[in-house]
């Protein structure tokens, strides 16, 4: 296989990791923020903002899987 269609495949496969990170992240803080919200237990609700940030952190990481910044497919 030559160099040239290795390197495409190569940043393909690592545009689709960087989606699929991003959904995935994406959709484990919507659960958790949309349960913690519903607890009784006010300490657990307090979190939710705290979440947000750690979700915007993790989105900020998986954004750089693919060497490139600011291009998620897939992302909200």
């Amino acid at each position: 296989m030559n160099e040239e269609i290795k390197n495409e495949l190569k940043n393909e496969a690592l545009a689709l990791a960087e989606g699929i990170s991003a959904e995935a992240i994406q959709h484990v803080f919507s659960f958790a923020k949309k349960a913690l919200e519903k607890s009784d237990n006010t300490l657990l609700i307090a979190i939710v903002p705290i979440l947000s940030k750690v979700e915007e952190y993790l989105l900020s990481l998986a954004d750089k899987i693919d060497g490139i910044e600011g291009n998620i497919e897939g992302a909200n």
